[in-house]
């Protein structure tokens, strides 16, 4: 299994608040297969509800977007560009106990870090030879630090609030279960097509049962 293979089923399992055996991965080549095993589990959530998991988390996004301060009306296909102000962190912070994306640092955050870090150690190892190390091991986890902070990455301008909400649907099934949502075979695989784009960076509608893991 590849990194982002990996990936994938951590972050399943976060969602399913499930832990699966390594095993049962040892006969799985195709999305499908992976869909098949999955829905076993989601079934253990099934409470009877039959509400849309995607369309309760755009809802309960849409809350926590606006209680930042931007009362406008939001729609799924409202692009995320349009929220110039948006503040991701805040928004995050109003959905307390939800799995999200967390923002890393952008790439220019991360090159001010290494070019101050260089900076400030280049001088440390001409003086003091040995020093450089630990100097530079503080230097990094202040500034990369103080990078976070200042210099998040962005969301993706390209998407909506509608494609946001689906990846937060994605990654808290279990939650959206408590709440009255059906995990049916159909939404499971929405799910799942969700978290294998957002990890391999391909999008969503291009994915099938047939799509092999290489």
């Amino acid at each position: 299994m590849d990194d982002d293979f990996i990936d994938v089923i951590i972050t399943l399992e976060k969602s399913l608040g499930v832990k699966f055996h390594d095993e049962a991965f040892a006969r799985i080549r195709t999305l499908g297969e992976l869909h098949d095993l999955v829905c076993q589990e989601a079934e253990k959530l099934n409470r009877g509800g039959n509400k849309c998991a995607t369309s309760m988390s755009f809802y309960r996004l849409k809350a926590a977007i606006q209680r930042t301060g931007l009362p406008r009306r939001l729609s799924p296909s409202t692009p995320l560009r349009a929220l110039t102000d948006l503040d991701y962190k805040a928004v995050t912070r109003r959905l307390a106990g939800w799995s999200v994306a967390h923002l890393s640092i952008s790439a220019f955050g991360c090159l001010i870090a290494v070019v101050l870090v260089l900076a400030i150690n280049i001088p440390v190892f001409l003086a003091f030879g040995g020093w450089a190390f630990l100097t530079g091991l503080l230097s990094a986890i202040f500034l990369l630090a103080i990078a976070a902070r200042f210099f998040p990455a962005r969301l993706p301008e390209q998407k909506t609030v509608g494609e946001l909400a689906s990846s937060l649907a994605a990654k808290n099934l279990k939650r959206l279960a408590e709440e009255g949502a059906a995990l049916a075979p159909q939404a499971v695989w929405k799910a799942l097509t969700q978290i294998v784009a957002d990890q391999m960076g391909v999008e969503p509608k291009r994915l099938s049962r047939e799509s092999r893991f290489i």
